[in-house]
């Protein structure tokens, strides 16, 4: 009983320190998932950041480019003589690249708008999710300690009326004992022995 008393008090130990150990882990899990996220976020700024910055230069560039095919001036011969004026085939390339290029700008905003409004939504349900979770276990934590209560307190009072009733037990045979011990003497004397040694001379 001493041996299973001990090896209780290890299992409590153990059990004790496992939780303990998953505690600290679960709260650094936690913490590491935070600092992933704000790393995360603030490379994801810097990427958009320089890739509005390209697409800006890139824009610049088409808009240049624009206004160097206005700016420039081809002898064109036009209604019997020759005339400066803007080349059109070139000022024409020079407006469809700038055109296809600022639609291309808006496809891509539209699609980020997108995927932003479907990650906020997304965190949103990630949130209550873990909320959810957080509560559900100190719900689990609870009920298991007030279940490991009621096992001790079980537990007590098995060994507590164990004890009882060994005592019982005890006293129930010595006294069974002493009452065979007197049937025996009973049986004698009804019978005209005499429990007395014989004294011969």
């Amino acid at each position: 009983k001493a041996v299973e008393k001990q090896i209780k008090a290890l299992e409590k130990e153990k059990d004790a320190i496992q939780k303990q150990y998953e505690a600290e882990i679960k709260a650094l899990e936690k913490q590491r998932d935070q600092v992933e996220k704000y790393w995360n976020d603030r490379i994801e700024q810097y990427k958009k950041a320089n890739e509005e910055l390209e697409r800006n230069i890139q824009l610049q560039e088409y808009q240049e480019a624009l206004a160097r095919a206005n700016a420039t001036q081809v002898k064109v011969f036009d209604q019997g003589r020759f005339t400066y004026q803007s080349d059109p085939n070139a000022v024409d390339e020079a407006q469809q690249a700038l055109d296809d290029y600022q639609r291309q700008i808006a496809q891509e905003e539209y699609l980020q708008a997108l995927e932003d409004a479907r990650d906020r939504e997304l965190e949103i349900i990630d949130e209550r999710i873990e909320k959810l979770q957080e509560e559900l276990d100190a719900k689990m934590e609870y009920y298991e300690e007030q279940i490991e209560m009621l096992e001790e307190y079980k537990e007590y009072l098995e060994e507590y009326y164990d004890d009882d009733i060994q005592y019982v037990d005890n006293d129930a045979d010595g006294r069974y004992e002493e009452l065979e011990g007197l049937r025996d003497v009973t049986n004698i004397e009804e019978e005209g022995g005499s429990s007395a040694p014989i004294i011969t001379v």
